[in-house]
């Protein structure tokens, strides 16, 4: 019902121009004037103040801890095809608002005095000026009346099916990927015997069944890392793709299981791209990792896996990506840390790539662990179910119980501690429940 109030069909229609925080009248309960109107909305009330504590309960399950109104993951470009439907544009070029006119054309707003950030300025309408055309990097935004005769705007945002150029290089592809797949395939390389191709050996291997690739990861003080290669597998091949990633979530997140399931992601997600950017329909690849239950997991679709599992976030995503794939994979648990295990004994091919993906994984922990806040990612995953947040962060593992644990243990706590007596507060934390 208060959806309907408000005419908001998606969380695009209750947000900034910027796309980054949720707009006060959506908060308060206040339909919004100044934006354009898709649909013949029924009539609807405004409902009853129960019904807006759980609104604005859910919207706050969107946003930060501690900040009402800033969301935890930002949206991205507008996608749609409505630009000629918008009323507010704004020019960072020429610091103009426009917004457009019924009868065509837009009328200009404009402020006076020093330029400071756009967003806190004021813009007052220009008598008698009206524009036939928006200037060329006009961007839509969000415009609301601050006085009788002022507006201000919320930020804005560009047009996505406009503005980036179509990438022609299997670089520029993994550039511009969505943010909730390229942490995966961060520091991406082509070395070895024929550098200058765009991967299309990579891809000619696959497709003679005669690729192989490897992954490793590493994790320590509540961060992780991974690290990966898709080679052939001859002995000698020199030539590789590569990359390394840290593993999304927070600290709370980690664990080695975790880090060897990022690397198996990584190598699904490039492959796709590999696969789409040369046009590969069949072929085949052998997926090797020494962690032999995140391999089992990731890439053996016979098995059983849900949101009840450990790290199901990464793991179900990387099975959608092979279930999709054009291509079959099979794979083999790979005997990790052979080099000090059985350091007079000679490597075969697989150990040997997996100790280089050990080693590379294990220094770029260290590289970045002290710089967390820029490299860290906690949002969402590419092709994992859609994330289920508690106070601001996403639960990655275990969903059920830990959503069954979230809501009961208050009312347990409460039973044993207070209404029978029976469990010292301080002692709650050392029993074992399970």
């Amino acid at each position: 019902r208060c959806r309907l109030h408000l005419q908001a069909m998606t969380l695009a229609d209750i947000v900034t121009g910027d796309g980054t925080r949720i707009l006060p009248k959506a908060l308060k309960g206040e339909v919004e004037d100044e934006r354009p109107k898709y649909y013949e909305w029924p009539y609807q009330p405004s409902p009853p103040a129960r019904d807006w504590t759980l609104w604005r309960k859910l919207l706050g399950s969107l946003t930060l801890p501690g900040l009402k109104s800033t969301l935890q993951q930002p949206l991205r470009e507008w996608t749609d095809d409505e630009t000629h439907l918008w009323l507010w544009f704004f020019s960072s070029d020429e610091n103009t608002l426009f917004r457009r006119r019924q009868e065509g054309g837009f009328d200009m707003y404009r402020t006076r005095g020093r330029r400071f950030r756009p967003q806190l300025m004021t813009y007052r309408r220009v008598p008698f000026a009206v524009r036939d055309e928006l200037p060329a990097d006009a961007q839509r935004t969000r415009a609301y009346q601050a006085q009788p005769d002022e507006w201000k705007h919320t930020g804005s945002s560009t047009d996505e099916l406009t503005e980036h150029p179509t990438p022609t290089t299997l670089a520029q592809r993994l550039e511009a990927l969505p943010k909730e797949v390229r942490w995966a395939i961060r520091g991406f390389s082509i070395t070895g015997d024929g550098v200058a191709d765009d991967g299309e050996r990579a891809a000619e291997m696959i497709r003679q069944g005669q690729a192989i690739a490897v992954s490793d990861g590493s994790f320590k003080d509540g961060w992780g890392t991974s690290a990966w290669c898709i080679t052939g597998r001859q002995e000698e091949c020199s030539y590789r793709l590569s990359g390394k990633n840290v593993v999304p979530g927070w600290e709370s997140d980690q664990e080695a299981y975790r880090s060897e399931a990022a690397g198996l992601y990584a190598i699904v997600s490039m492959l796709e791209v590999l696969c789409d950017h040369h046009t590969i329909t069949s072929g085949h690849i052998e997926v090797g990792c020494d962690g032999e239950s995140a391999l089992n997991y990731s890439i053996d679709l016979t098995k059983w896996v849900d949101s009840g599992a450990a790290h199901y976030d990464i793991i179900m995503a990387t099975r959608a990506k092979v279930r999709k794939a054009p291509i079959t994979f099979s794979f083999r648990h790979v005997d990790g840390h052979q080099d000090t295990k059985n350091p007079t004994r000679r490597l075969n091919r697989w150990e040997k790539l997996n100790v280089e993906m050990d080693e590379i994984a294990g220094d770029y922990r260290e590289e970045t662990m002290n710089h967390r806040e820029q490299f860290r990612y906690a949002g969402e995953i590419e092709d994992s179910p859609p994330g289920v947040y508690v106070r601001g962060r996403k639960i990655v593992s275990y969903l059920g119980k830990q959503l069954y644990d979230m809501l009961s243990t208050p009312k347990l706590k409460d039973y044993w501690i207070h209404q029978k007596k029976q469990i010292p507060a301080d002692q709650w934390d050392c029993i074992d429940w399970d």
